[in-house]
């Protein structure tokens, strides 16, 4: 996620009264400090209050396996 993208994001559940806003305002606030420290936790809330049953995550990828991503869905 791009910079400015984060800053809407969080500005949009800053003036929001969204369900569960804290702990949004949390995440977003630790995205806009580049700090994905707990991305596997914050996806996976995200997953269960949807009710998900397919993708829930269980890890990151490696710096390598994250470039070798990039390079085969994005470019």
């Amino acid at each position: 996620m791009s910079p400015k993208i984060i800053e809407e994001v969080y500005n949009i559940i800053n003036t929001s009264d969204f369900k569960h806003r804290d702990r949004l305002l949390g995440i977003a606030a630790r995205w806009k400090d580049f700090n994905f420290s707990t991305i596997v936790q914050d996806h996976n809330f995200f997953w269960e209050d949807k009710e998900g049953t397919v993708g829930k995550a269980h890890g990151t990828l490696s710096t390598a396996e994250e470039i070798e991503f990039i390079e085969v869905n994005f470019k």
